[in-house]
């Protein structure tokens, strides 16, 4: 049975990653930044799981560069809770491209992402690009939905899950982005989603087959559907377009009730 490192600072949380992860992998519970590096460093763990504090409270985002530097093939899993202090906190750790995963502490089930990650590299993520753009826009009220959305739309998770994650009811979501003039938070999530397929293809140089394999999305024109409905651009017109800059801006536009600029956008795309 393979091996983890944990970085948790509290017994209760200890036991409950070596339930989790009892079937899954054997855990070695770590008391400070320094020994998970060394461990990753020395091939003694597979992967590594953290919370979003050090064993001092302080933010883990020095100890996440080191770990990529120096164990870039050991992938990580943070495990805490997110609300809008995580999110700061969490800003400061992720880099767009990074492999890693965020699991909700208490909410979503451990052991399934990290025996994901030992078997194969985990996808890079782009949720701080839509964390940075995204929040800004949007009220305080919404900042932890719009950081859910944005770290677990690649994962398909339904809305009803994103909506309980982020403590509140789907309903009072909607009237939350109704109030705030966004569209419903179910275009909001499939925008996120095509923006993802959109970031895979032209920054990461993925076909849409592989992304359509990646995220799971269906069949054959799955990906093309979901980007012309939310995006208004087909595959084909995103170098044209602008590429992923474009698609942002477009996205930003549409899901926020201002669609200035997206036909045009679109018109010259198609030109």
């Amino acid at each position: 049975m393979p091996t983890v490192g944990a970085l948790v600072r509290d017994y209760v949380t200890q036991d409950s990653v070596a339930r989790q992860l009892a079937r899954v992998a054997e855990v070695q519970f770590v008391e400070s930044t320094a020994a998970l590096v060394q461990a990753s460093v020395d091939g003694a763990v597979g992967a590594v799981i953290t919370e979003l504090g050090d064993e001092t409270g302080r933010s883990v985002a020095p100890m996440i560069l080191e770990l990529t530097a120096r164990a870039p093939s050991v992938p990580i899993v943070l495990y805490d809770i997110l609300n809008r202090p995580a999110i700061d906190r969490l800003s400061e750790i992720l880099v767009p491209g990074l492999r890693i995963e965020f699991v909700l502490r208490d909410a979503e089930p451990l052991g399934t992402t990290v025996r994901r990650a030992l078997s194969a590299a985990l996808p890079p993520t782009m949720a701080p690009i839509l964390i940075e753009r995204f929040l800004p826009l949007a009220p305080t009220s919404l900042h932890v939905f719009l950081a859910v959305a944005a770290l677990k739309a690649p994962s398909g998770r339904s809305l009803e899950h994103l909506a309980h994650w982020s403590g509140v009811t789907r309903r009072t979501l909607a009237r939350r982005l109704a109030a705030a003039g966004w569209q419903p938070p179910s275009v909001v999530l499939q925008t996120f989603r095509a923006l993802d397929a959109v970031w895979l293809m032209t920054v990461c140089g993925r076909t849409a087959r592989r992304v359509r394999e990646l995220r799971d999305l269906g069949g054959p024109s799955s990906v093309g559907r979901l980007m012309r409905r939310y995006l208004g651009i087909a595959p084909r017109e995103l170098r044209d377009a602008g590429g992923f800059g474009a698609a942002l801006d477009i996205a930003a536009h549409a899901i926020t009730g201002n669609h200035t600029g997206v036909l045009s956008r679109v018109t010259h795309a198609r030109r």
